[in-house]
């Protein structure tokens, strides 16, 4: 008997970033941070520049303009 998995896509629902962390809040409730370090392109980049960020690729990424660089979600994510 083969079960099948509803393949569900994770969406991010908004995110929060601080000189820290970044903090993906998803569709399933769950919410994901990752160390700023993770990210080499932001440490030590301006504190305002580091907030600068915006939900991309329909709701699967997030972009930093003032770094012209997209972290997705996806990239944290296990299966």
């Amino acid at each position: 008997m083969e079960i099948w998995k509803k393949a569900i896509t994770l969406l991010i629902e908004s995110v929060v970033v601080n000189e820290q962390m970044v903090c993906f809040f998803i569709t399933d409730g769950r919410s994901i941070s990752v160390s700023l370090s993770s990210v080499p392109e932001l440490v030590g980049g301006a504190h305002d520049a580091i907030r600068n960020c915006q939900i991309a690729d329909d709701s699967e990424a997030v972009f930093w303009p003032d770094f012209n660089k997209t972290i997705k979600l996806s990239d944290f994510l296990r299966d």
